[in-house]
């Protein structure tokens, strides 16, 4: 029976110690979005639905089909400096059902492991630019109390020779507490 490894390449839980000012634009009426304080991330979707905790109930919010990243967040501080929290990691294991060509069992494991990561930001109008200590770097968008970013192809299934059969673009969003 041919195996599908899931693996989930995420930028997740990012606890960011920064502040950010509602600064005057010169006059146009922007001004910048308020996003000092703690976010909980709240949705962390892909852009299929999967069934990946067996329950019979399909989804693409991995939240919703796992009990990973539950409690990761971001905490924006002062001085456009920060940290980035992550409290778990999903491995998914997919297996071909036999008989067909695109029907799939799952066998998910949520590893527990605190990571914590420098971070920066910059905030111009709503757009919130982050870039870790490893210089990658996402830019999302504040609206009301979400932020959102998408990490193009960070979602990714490869075979048992470690081939990519499939990539999605993962969405994140994070709810400010």
């Amino acid at each position: 029976m041919k195996k599908l490894f899931l693996s989930l390449f995420v930028l997740t839980g990012l606890v960011l110690t920064t502040a950010c000012s509602s600064d005057d634009d010169g006059g146009n009426g922007n001004t910048n979005a308020d996003v000092a304080g703690t976010w909980k991330l709240t949705s962390l979707l892909t852009q299929s639905s999967l069934d990946i905790n067996n329950d019979g109930n399909s989804s693409n919010d991995l939240l919703v089909e796992s009990d990973c990243y539950l409690d990761d967040s971001l905490v924006f501080g002062a001085s456009g400096i920060g940290s980035i929290i992550s409290n778990s990691f999903l491995e998914v294991e997919a297996e071909l059902v036999v008989g067909t060509t695109d029907e799939f069992t799952y066998s998910i494991n949520c590893f527990i492991e605190e990571d914590i990561y420098a971070m920066t930001y910059t905030v111009s109008g709503n757009t919130v630019t982050i870039v870790d200590e490893d210089m990658f770097t996402v830019v999302g968008t504040v609206s009301g109390n979400t932020f959102n970013f998408v990490i193009p192809e960070g979602y990714e299934i490869v075979d048992e020779d470690f081939e990519v059969v499939l990539e999605e673009d993962l969405t994140f969003t994070y709810t400010k507490q």
